[in-house]
This record gives C-alpha cells, structure tokens and sequence, in this order.
C-alpha cells in the first residue's frame, strides 16, 4: 500500500510535464507497473490536470492530459480492460481535438493508433458503435480526422467496415475511386490549413492506399495533384511536392512519369529560377533532398528514369544553368552502378539518334545536345562520387575517341561503338570538342589510382597499382591504343584526317616498341625504366592522331633513345659526347611540357617519376637551364617584362627580415655610410631613368617610321610642314586626307596594342612552362631525397628567385620557388650520405653559395642562402665512408678514426668560409650580407659556432659600427646559450677571450670621452649575464673580482640609473656574476623534487 501511495504521488508531478521525453516514460512506466489501474490514473488525471486560471496554464493542462491519454493509449493498458474505458478515451480525445485546432494532429494519431492496437471484439462491440455515426456523414460533412478515421477502420477491420457502407454513405466500395478525388483534394486542402507547413497524417493514410495499385497512382497524381493541388493556394502547392517526394521514394520505374510529371517539373523550374516566388525556398528544400531519396532507392532503372524527368521529356538538358542549382548535379552523383550504366547507354543513344519529340516536350538543338552529352560523358569520369567500373569507363573513352578521330560508315559488330551508325554526321567544330574533351578524359584516367575502380564480382580483386593503370594492372591508355588499333585496321571505320604513310609507319613502330618494351618488363629487366618508355610511347603513338606532324618526330627520336637504354654496353661502344637515355628522355619531357595540354604534362609527371631513380648530372642541368635566368636571356629578349623599383623589394624584405635583430639601427649607424648609400641609390634610379627615356625614344620612332609607310605622300607633307605652326597643319589638310589620317593612325595604334598583347601572352606562356618544370623539380626532390644531386638544385633555385624578385609579373614563379627551395629542398626527411669526391664538390658548391650571398639583392634571398648553406653543412658533416671491402671491425675502427679527421678538416674549410663572410659583414660598409647567415648557424649548429667566436669577441671591441657590434654580443649571447655545445675549442680558453673583452669594454664605457650607447650596452649586460652563467656551470671563477668592481662602478653611472631597463640588466648580471642567479635555481629544483616525491608516495 505505501509502495501505492509513492507512485501514485510520483505520478501526479509527472503527468504535468508535457516535455517529449517524459511522455515516452509515461508510457513504459505505465507498462511496467501493472499495480496502478487505469481508473487511479484517469481520477488522477482529471483531479490534477485542470485549471481555471490564465490561458498559459490552461494549455499547459490541456497538453498534460492529451499526453496522458497517450501514454494510457501506448501502453496496451486498455486492450487488458476489453474495451471498458476504450470509448471513453475516443470520446476525450476528439472533445480535444474539437476544442483546441493544435491538438488535432495529435489527438488523431492517438485515436488511430487505439483503433489499429485494439481486438476485433473490442472494436466492433465498443469502437465501431460510438463512432458508425460520425463516418457516415460521407462527402459533404468530411473532415481530415473523419477520413483518416474511415481509412484506418477499413483497413484494419475490413469485415466490419464492409464495401457496402462505405458504397452507401461514400459514393463507391474504393474510397479512392476517381469519382471521389475530387472530394480528397477538398479534404488535403484542408488539412493546409490544420497543419502547414507539416503534412497531415491523412496524407499518409491516402499514400498507402494508393500505391498499392499501379493504376491508382497515375489517376492519383493527375486528378489530385497535377489537377487539384498544383492550381490551388501556395500552401497547397507547397504540400503537393511534399506527396511528390513521398510517392517517389516508394513508386517504380514506370510510375515516375506521373509522380514528376510535367506539371510538377515546369513548377519547379519556374520557382528555382525566381528567388521571388512563394516555392523558391521549398522547392530548394525539394531539390536538395531528392539525391537523397535517389541514393536510398535501389533499382538503377527507377533512378534514372527521375534524371529524366528533369534533363528530358518536360524538362531541359540545361536545368541547373536554368536554375543557378546543381540538381541534376547532384542526382547522378548519388546513382548507383546500374544507374550509372543506363545513364551512359541513355547518353550515348542521346548523342546517335539526336533528341526526338518521344523524349522532349521542346526538341533542343541537336548540335547544343549533343555537347552537353559530351559534356556529361567526361563529367562522369571525373566526378569522384560516382561508383566506376572499367566497363562503363572504358566505353565512354572509346566513345569519344571514335568520334573525335573517325567515321563509322557501316555497322561492326566486333568493334565497341561501332554497332550503330550516327543519325545526322558531325560538324567540324563538334569534332574538335571531341577530341579536346577525350583529352581531358584521357588525363583524368592517367591520374585515377585503380583503388576507384570497381572490379566485377566474378573478378578476383587486385592490389593497388599506380596512377593510370585499372585494377588489372594494365594501363588505361594501352587499352584506348589496342581500340585505336582496331580502328585503323577496320574496313568500316574511316579518318577525319588523312592517314599518311609516315603517320602509319610511326604508328606501327610504336606498336613494336610497346610489345618489346613489354617483353622486357616481363623478364624483370629495368622495369622502371620499361614502364616510363611504355607509358611514354602509348601518349606519343595516340599523338599521332591529335599532332601528327610532331609525333612522327617523337616516336622516332623515342625510339632511338630506348634502343640506346636497352642496348648492352660492351657490344656497342658509346660515341663520343654522345648523351646518355635519361638526358634524351628529360628534354622530350622538356619538349612536351612546353605545349599547354594538361593530358601531356600528366603524362610528363607520371614518366618522370620513374625515370628519377636513373637522373644523372647532365639530365637534372637539362632542367636547370630552364630555371637559370642567365641562360634564357635570348628565350626573355623578345618579351616585355615590367620592372618595379628593386629599392622597394629590398625595403619590404628588410620589414620581413627572419634576424632576431633590428635592422632599422639608424640612430647608431654613422651618417657618412648612409649618404654614401643614399648617393649610391640616387645614382642607379638616374641610371634607370635615362634606360627608360631611351626604351621610350626607340619605340617612338619606330611608331612614328610606322605611320609614315602607312600614309605615304600625306606623311611627305607632314614632314616638309612640321617646322610651320602645329595651327596651321590642321587647316590646309582637306577633309579626304584628314579621313585617311585617321583610318591610318587608328590601324597603326591597334597594331602597337596588339603586340603588346602579344608581349604579354608571351610573358604569360614562359612563366606557365617555368612553372611545370618546377614540377618536376619538386618529384624529383620528393622521389630522391638521398640523392647527392638535390645539391645542384640550390644555387639554379636561388638565382631564379632573385631574378623574379624584381619583376611584379613573376611573383607567382618566386613564391612556388621559394617555398620548394625552404620547405622540400633544405627542409628533407631524409639527407644524402657522400663520400670522397662528393665532399669536394659539396665543399665547392658552398664556396659558391657563399660568393652569391655577397651579391644578394635582399634580405630574403640572404635567408634563402643561409638555408641553402645549412642544408650542405647538414650534409658535410654527418656523412661517413665506409669500406665494404674490409671486415665488420675493421671497418668500425677505420671508420672512427677516419670520420674523425674528415669531420675535423670539414668543420674547419667550413668555419673558414663563414669566417671570410663575417669580416665581410663586419667591416664592409657596403656588404649586402645580413646576420640572419651567422645566426642560423648557431641555432641549427653551435658546435660550428664556437668556431667563429673568437672573431666575434674581437670584433666586439674594434672601431667598427656600433650596429655591427651589437649584433656581435647578441650572436655571442646566442651561442654561450648554447654551452653544451663547445666543439673542439677549449672551454677556458674562450672563457679567457671572453673575460678579457669584457673588461676592456667596460673601461672603455667607464671613460667619460666615449659616447654612450644604450641598446648597445643593453645587449652587452646580456652577454655578461650568459657568459658569467657558462662560468658557473664550468667552476671557474677566475676573473669575476675585475668583472664585478667594473659593473659597479658601471651602475653608478649616470645613463645607467636613468634607464630602468638598463638598471636591471645590470642587476642580472651582476647576480650571475655573483652566482644568485644559480642559487635560487637550485632552491626551486629541490623544491620541485619534494612535492614531486610526495605527489609520487601520495
């Protein structure tokens, strides 16, 4: 009893909550407690949930209880009473859906779903008496609760609800019989008005009834939605593609056509293109969730017949353009594999027979429709999306190909696409879309991985291969060649262009190529080489087709070089300067990449890749050339190139500087240097300026030699008048000859435009090759990190970046440069391993390296060498040599000692030439070299470093600029901070030099004649701190007695007391010197260790 009472409690607070959540545990908790009756819980129902007071919580009450009685309803409690309180619930809810238009919905579902849930016995004794008055209103007194009601009793108790009364008081047996769909769209106009912008549950209840019947669908979708709701009120127009979406989720292939009829389609067409019309935003709902409702349905077949709909029969091939969507888009990227092969065979038959009144409302032009079936065609190819297989792929490539280059003039059956002869013939202009578009296709397939192939079911599968190549292995252009084969041997097909002899015998030695190439492979000779010959010559043998009088040259100058590849030395002895495979290889490759065809530089980077294992010297300096601006000055003449003020470069890289310093010293720097650069500057803009007049004289007399060939005897008089007046000129020309000046003047000006155009395309055409070869460059890099080779690639790189730096129009060239040459070239994973003769040249290479930086134009391209010159040291000094020649010991032992003088002589012939740059900078006025270079060097290796710090320490006390000096203390500062680092030098020897240069600079400021430098004196304080910390940590305190007198008197000066930053500069390093610094560091480690160790015991 107790445990009664608590429910019951617990109870009345939960049926006052209307929240979603606690109606659904309403009904499991009516389920699962038996002990409470139905009775307790409709007392409790109607003692707790009423109310007279405000309309907020009346409705709030009223929610309550329609819940309730849903959650009585849900829990099956009712069906155990055989009907008892059953009527009394049908009663309560109708009296709320009558009072209240909002519960109407609800109240309807619960009472159906009573009615579905309940026995037969129960319904015809309880049910069917109380409510066998209500539906037999028939038509006239119908509403959406009464028809549903009518259609869920029929349907559940159909021997109760017999055909006789519903053909007495409905007018026939089938409630959906045409006769009564008029009076349906009567009710599901109304349910609008109930349920807007949601869908009745009515509608539902309809849908299930009629799509049970094929019939009934068609005379559905005509008469209550093309008929009736279409031309009704926009509310009813928006429910109509609401049953549109509904109908096509269920419906089949055949009943399509009448769910996206005309009608709905012409509806949707007309709001998508408006943003203004009432159904724009539904029908952009509409239009994003049917490839949804495609991807969920299963029979390709009922798929494609919805593309239909929209790009056929009453729609239009360009719907999306129409619409500014991507519908039609969308649609075919979510049909499945059998979709998409009826939609190719739907394409093809499109683009044979042409558009016929059978399959458009409106016939478009056969010349428009068949493009956007080309256009289509290629789509497929490379949507991602879209589920491919070789079959359907491969038929699409062929097709466009045997239209872009031959004529079928009969019918073949044994060849693919030539089984049916073409209704009306191509025009030129289609043909040559064709074949760009097989182009395009082409180079799709050559960048495809096989893993996005699909393999037929009774294929075994196959593991991924390369670019290019299907799920078999073989190459995807071998195929379209072995189909091309086919065409030039069959007596049907004809070509475009005439088919020559030379063109036939290239195309034959191609074929023998491939086949010997193929043998060879399959014996495992010089496989990557094989494969780059074979993927080279199947492109070059199908440019027979597209470029014939250049690919007649190039197979035969491919196949001269494969013979050369694959022809054993010893037989035949090697010419002199005669190149090896590889250099040919890459300047065809060069050749190719020079025409602008995306298929052929596909083609390029896939070959490319498999020839880098065998690059040599020769072949990368091929590349090089093309980068290297000092040797394309005759390629460059001919273009006119835009040249921007160099003096702004340099200031903006300057703002950029990576330094840690400040370049902007100028308060320190002395005025004679700045004057002398400011004079220096003054000179070169002169220098430039006289260029400029003089590029401007030359183009005006060539202007002007122009207009006098042009007009002749009216030039002949200009010139004996052109001492007169200008005035007077005008006057005495009469009207003809000042017409035919002016006919003349304006083709003489539009001729000077149009080669400025042309300068410019040119401009345009060799920063787009720069830019492909530099794609290759970055495969090579990525194919052969280890390669000693990469290192030739730095000095071409940085030369070419600072030939773009002064030209505005090749800022896209420097940047794709730079960002190669610092993240892929100097920033590898892996580094090359040199020995012997390799060293030297490297040691060379950064001789030169370090000669360009005192020609840098900035300080970017500084930091761009800096990097470079990191990168060999990198290299220089972790390479070892070993022998393999000599035993595991032996080449140990060998190795140490010898790696041991290797890296000490490398160490040193380095440091000497960053010894050579840094007297350069410090002394030099003029020098174009920056800090950047020395403190990269530090950062990335102090061991190297410590090499260049006696030259530090004494250039820290001579007459140099006092900019130069800080920058001097503040690289000392740097790498003492580095002090696990020493290398060789002896630790207390430099500490000597150090203690030494620091008191003599400390007297020298103590001196009252000297001037005072603050930011200077800022950053010595900061060496002193750094040094007398390296003192500590090796345990000599010799000379800190002299150190610490000298900043105390220091302190006591007066700019030292003015400064607060200076003052505690002072401080920390008379702390270090003093050794507080370490002490407190040492307190805070034990500190750190006890509440580390209680932490661990806790």
């Amino acid at each position: 009893m107790p445990t009664a009472c608590c429910i019951i409690t617990f109870l009345r607070v939960f049926f006052k909550n209307k929240c979603k959540n606690v109606f659904t545990d309403r009904q499991h908790l009516l389920t699962l407690l038996p002990i409470i009756s139905l009775k307790e819980v409709f007392s409790l129902i109607k003692k707790h949930l009423h109310s007279n007071s405000s309309k907020q919580e009346e409705r709030e009450h009223m929610f309550g209880q329609v819940f309730a009685y849903i959650a009585v309803v849900q829990s099956g409690r009712l069906q155990a009473e055989d009907g008892k309180y059953t009527v009394n619930v049908l009663t309560k809810l109708k009296g709320f859906s009558e009072k209240k238009s909002y519960l109407q919905d609800l109240c309807t579902q619960a009472s159906m779903d009573l009615i579905s849930m309940s026995s037969k016995e129960t319904f015809s004794e309880h049910i069917w008496p109380s409510i066998k008055s209500d539906l037999s209103c028939g038509w006239e007194g119908c509403s959406p609760h009464t028809l549903q009601t009518l259609l869920t009793c029929h349907h559940c108790f159909p021997d109760v609800v017999k055909g006789k009364f519903l053909k007495t008081h409905w007018g026939h047996k089938d409630i959906l019989h045409p006769d009564n769909l008029n009076h349906v769209v009567k009710i599901f106009t109304e349910s609008t008005i109930i349920s807007h912008p949601n869908v009745n549950s009515v509608c539902d209840e309809v849908l299930k009834l009629v799509l049970q019947d094929q019939e009934k669908v068609t005379v559905f979708c005509q008469q209550v939605i093309d008929s009736g709701l279409l031309h009704a009120r926009q509310e009813c127009r928006y429910l109509a593609l609401q049953l549109v979406e509904r109908l096509l989720r269920e419906c089949s292939a055949e009943e399509v056509d009448h769910v996206l009829s005309p009608a709905v389609v012409k509806i949707l067409i007309n709001s998508l293109a408006n943003k203004q019309h009432f159904l724009h935003e539904a029908s952009k709902k509409f239009s994003a969730t049917l490839p949804l409702v495609v991807k969920e349905i299963q029979d390709g077949a009922t798929q494609l017949e919805i593309v239909k709909c929209l790009i056929s029969k009453s729609g239009n091939i360009h719907f999306d353009q129409i619409t500014k969507t991507r519908s039609v888009h969308n649609l075919i990227n979510n049909l499945n594999l059998k979709g998409v092969k009826l939609y190719v065979k739907f394409l093809k038959n499109l683009f044979i027979n042409g558009p016929t009144q059978d399959s458009f409302e409106k016939v478009p032009d056969l010349d428009s429709t068949r493009r956007w079936v080309c256009h289509e065609m290629l789509s497929l190819i490379r949507s991602p999306g879209i589920p491919k297989q070789e079959q359907w792929v491969l038929d699409v490539t062929q097709f466009l190909f045997v239209h872009a280059y031959f004529n079928i003039e009969s019918n073949d059956t044994s060849i693919p696409q030539c089984k049916h002869l073409l209704a009306h013939k191509i025009g030129k202009d289609l043909q040559e879309l064709l074949a760009s578009l097989f182009q395009s296709c082409l180079t799709s397939l050559s960048n495809m991985p096989a893993s996005q192939v699909l393999v037929e079911e009774n294929e075994p599968g196959q593991n991924q291969r390369t670019l290019g190549m299907t799920s078999g292995g073989d190459l995807w252009v071998k195929l379209i060649v072995q189909y091309a084969q086919q065409l030039v041997t069959s007596p049907h097909v004809t070509f475009r262009i005439e088919f020559t002899s030379e063109m036939k015998s290239a195309w034959e030695k191609m074929l023998s190529s491939v086949a010997d190439v193929e043998s060879k492979m399959e014996s495992k000779r010089n496989i990557t080489a094989g494969s780059a010959f074979q993927l080279l010559f199947l492109h070059v043998g199908l440019q027979i087709f597209m470029e014939p009088s250049n690919a007649v040259d190039l197979v035969e100058e491919l196949s001269n070089c494969y013979k050369k590849a694959f022809t054993k030395r010893r037989s035949v002895a090697k010419q002199v300067d005669e190149p090896e495979w590889v250099e040919v290889v890459v300047d065809i490759l060069i050749g190719l990449l020079s025409k602008s065809s995306h298929l052929l530089r596909a083609v390029v980077d896939n070959t490319f890749k498999m020839i880098c294992s065998h690059m040599t010297k020769k072949a990368l300096s091929l590349l090089v050339d093309v980068l290297d601006p000092s040797k394309n000055k005759e390629e460059d003449s001919n273009v006119e190139l835009v040249n921007d003020s160099e003096e702004e470069d340099i200031d903006e890289d300057k703002e950029n500087s990576p330094s840690n310093g400040n370049i902007n010293e100028e308060d320190e720097i002395e005025e004679d240097g700045s004057k002398q650069d400011d004079e220096s500057d003054e000179e070169d803009d002169e220098e430039d300026d006289e260029e400029d007049e003089d590029d401007i004289e030359m183009v005006d007399d060539e202007f002007r030699a122009q207009i006098r060939d042009a007009l002749g005897d009216a030039a002949v008089q200009l010139s004996d008048e052109e001492d007169e007046q200008e005035d007077e000129e005008d006057d005495d020309m009469d009207d003809e000859t000042m017409m035919r000046f002016d006919s003349v003047l304006a083709a003489a000006f539009k001729e000077k435009l149009q080669k400025k155009k042309s300068k410019m395309e040119a401009v345009t055409l060799v920063l787009h090759f720069k830019l492909r070869v530099l794609d290759l460059v970055t495969i090579f890099i990525k194919q052969q990190p280890e390669n000693i080779l990469v290192a030739d690639l730095l000095l071409p790189l940085v030369y070419m970046i600072q030939a773009a730096s002064s030209d505005k129009d090749q800022d896209l060239l420097k940047d794709k440069a730079a960002n190669i040459y610092k993240t892929k070239l100097c920033r590898p994973k892996k580094y090359p391993k040199v020995s012997g003769d390799e060293k030297e040249e490297l040691h060379k290479c950064l001789e030169e390296m370090m000669k360009a930086l005192r020609k840098a134009s900035s300080v970017f391209i500084v930091s761009l060498i800096s990097s470079g010159c990191l990168f060999l040291v990198r290299i220089l000094t972790s390479s070892t040599d070993q022998s393999p020649l000599k035993t595991r010991r032996q080449r140990k032992d060998a190795t140490q000692e010898k790696h041991a003088e290797n890296d000490s002589s490398d160490k040193e012939r380095i440091s000497a030439l960053y010894n050579k740059s840094l007297l350069d900078f410090m002394t030099y006025r003029a020098t174009c070299l920056h800090p950047v270079l020395f403190t990269d060097l530090i950062e990335r290796f102090p061991n190297l470093g410590w090499f260049v710090a006696p030259q530090l320490i004494q250039y820290t006390t001579e007459n140099i600029q006092i900019y130069r000096k800080k920058q001097a203390c503040l690289m000392l500062t740097n790498l003492i901070s580095k002090r696990p680092y020493l290398g060789n030098e002896d630790p207390k020897k430099i500490c000597k030099q150090l203690s030494s240069m620091i008191s003599k600079v400390v007297a020298n400021t103590l001196d009252s004649e000297s001037t005072f430098r603050p930011k200077f004196i800022l950053q010595f304080l900061m060496l002193i701190k750094e040094f007398a910390a390296l003192k500590q940590s090796l345990n000599d305190k010799e000379g800190f007695d002299v150190i610490r007198s000298l900043l105390q008197k220091l302190k006591d000066k007066t700019e030292i007391k003015r400064s607060g930053e200076l003052s505690s500069a002072i401080g920390a390093a008379l702390n270090g010197v003093n050794n507080r610094s370490s002490s407190k560091r040492k307190r805070r480690k034990t500190k750190h260790r006890k509440r580390r160790s209680e932490t661990e015991q806790v």
